[in-house]
């Protein structure tokens, strides 16, 4: 073979797809084979898989020539073959010539609408043989259709699915009505807005819980549900990169950015809520159907939201920065340049591949921020330094700077603000306390429940409840974020829960009981 590119261009893509090395025996070995002499040097041989295999690469010649090294690039055609003809065509039509003739203008311009049409019933029909037929999709090795899942790729699957059953099967005939609710959404899913988007999350909710609720039939498999769900989630994941893409993540103006990046990541949070609560709380009491396994998370999605989480703090950060410099100030630390180290870096993909990119980003950001964080808290301290003995004001101004203050720099430097703020919160928790005995009459020198207008007692005593426990959980929450590593937070953990288990319980006893002042 020396000096024979065609061969070595050959080889070196087999070698490369079944990821082997060129010198290995089972490629070397395919040098002097006929088939490969015969495909090269014959005009009208092809080469064609002479057995089923699982992974299959082909190579096969557009016109009728003997290859050279001139034609080798133009003439050949290189295509994978996975799991079965069926699905490869499928495939291939669906992610790649199909978008091409139908979508990109380009190519669709000039195609026959007839033609453009039979692509799309081509698109369809395949997708009907492969989930029918295909044994390479039979789930788990089973013959029954419901347990059928590797051609479930995205929610519109799934809904065909049934759809190709519902004429000679009434249980998928339920589920395809079930479905109706949300299968015309996420077919149209790109056109949606993402507050409309997370509507639709609510509203599949429901749609599951009806389906998995149905037993008057076979009941709906668990593995497949639970598949389902994790489709859904990707569904909702690739949707949010795509809504995103169009968005400038670091250089666009921070509104804007801000509400996309906070709706983005309350679709993530809330279909993770979903999945949980469906399968962690409703099914697994659900005696007539229980979910028999772990609670369901959908693990990528929520990766996805701890990444969207990243992006938006980063801004928010920034955004509070420039509040706090003056314009010489940022000219002078060149704030301008804050994200050059995420440019030229997507960071909607996620993924263990370009994690360690992000890292590096992140690890050059942090660098780059240094001087700027030590500016900051300077002025922070100063802004600060006015509200000691103020508790309230003191916390609102922390909250306010809440992601700054976060920042491992800054809050290194602001342990004695901080332990400020603890001192005067821990007060604060025990003078609520005090407060709370003697307005419910635990303690003597109560003053009752503040009156509202216009509103019986014992709503009056809810209200207080109510709002009293609000604002500590608000407290409490603020506290573990920014003073979680300061000595006394344990201390002040403690007595806050102990309140809130006070109010929780021990509040509402008396209300019901009518003692005290309830």
């Amino acid at each position: 073979m020396p000096g024979d590119s065609r061969k070595e261009y050959v080889l070196a893509t087999t070698a490369n797809y079944f990821g082997v090395a060129v010198s290995d025996g089972s490629i070397s070995a395919l040098a002097d084979s006929r088939a490969l002499n015969n495909f090269l040097d014959d005009g009208n041989a092809t080469v064609e898989p002479n057995e089923n295999k699982e992974q299959v690469i082909v190579f096969f010649k557009i016109r009728p020539d003997v290859i050279t090294p001139d034609n080798l690039h133009n003439n050949i055609i290189v295509s994978s073959m996975v799991d079965s003809p069926l699905n490869t065509l499928y495939h291939a039509v669906q992610k790649v010539y199909a978008p091409l003739m139908l979508e990109d203008g380009k190519w669709s311009r000039n195609l026959d609408p007839k033609l453009q049409s039979l692509i799309s019933e081509l698109e369809a029909g395949l997708g009907a043989a492969m989930r029918k037929q295909d044994p390479s999709f039979r789930g788990r090795g089973k013959e029954d259709d419901s347990d059928n899942l590797g051609s479930i790729l995205s929610p519109v699957d799934e809904f065909q699915y049934w759809g190709d059953l519902s004429k000679r099967d009434e249980r998928a005939a339920t589920y395809v009505d079930l479905f109706k609710p949300v299968s015309k959404d996420f077919g149209g899913l790109d056109a949606m807005s993402l507050q409309d988007v997370m509507e639709l999350v609510d509203i599949t909710q429901d749609a599951l819980d009806d389906v998995w609720k149905c037993i008057e039939y076979d009941l709906y498999p668990e593995p497949r549900m639970k598949h389902f769900m994790d489709v859904i989630g990707g569904s909702l994941g690739r949707y949010i990169q795509r809504k995103l893409s169009e968005e400038d993540l670091w250089m666009g103006k921070f509104g804007p950015v801000k509400e996309s990046l906070r709706s983005a990541v309350s679709i993530c949070d809330r279909w993770q809520g979903v999945c949980e609560t469906l399968t962690g709380q409703f099914w697994k009491h659900f005696k007539a159907h229980p979910w028999k396994g772990e609670r369901y998370t959908p693990d990528n999605l929520k990766k996805l939201s701890e990444r969207l989480d990243e992006i938006l703090t980063l801004r928010i950060v920034h955004e509070q920065q420039i509040r706090l410099l003056s314009s010489q100030e940022q000219k002078e630390l060149r704030t301008n340049e804050a994200f050059n180290s995420f440019l030229g870096l997507n960071p909607l993909q996620y993924n263990p591949y370009t994690q360690p990119l992000w890292n590096a980003a992140v690890a050059q950001y942090d660098r780059v921020m240094a001087p700027v964080e030590q500016k900051i808290a300077v002025k922070l301290k100063q802004q600060l330094k006015g509200l000691e003995g103020y508790p309230q004001q003191l916390l609102r101004e922390f909250q306010r700077y809440k992601e700054l203050i976060k920042r491992q720099n800054i809050n290194r430097d602001m342990v004695s603000e901080r332990e400020t703020l603890l001192g005067q919160l821990t007060v604060q928790i025990r003078e609520a306390e005090d407060d709370f005995q003697k307005r419910t009459g635990q303690r003597a020198g109560g003053k009752g429940i503040p009156k509202g207008k216009n509103l019986p007692e014992i709503v009056n005593s809810i209200v207080y409840v109510r709002q009293t426990e609000a604002r500590l959980e608000e407290t409490m929450k603020t506290a573990e974020t920014l003073l979680g590593d300061l000595a006394g937070y344990k201390k002040f953990y403690k007595d806050g829960h102990d309140l809130l288990r006070n109010l929780e319980h021990g509040g509402m006893n008396h209300l019901m009981t009518g003692q005290g002042t309830f």
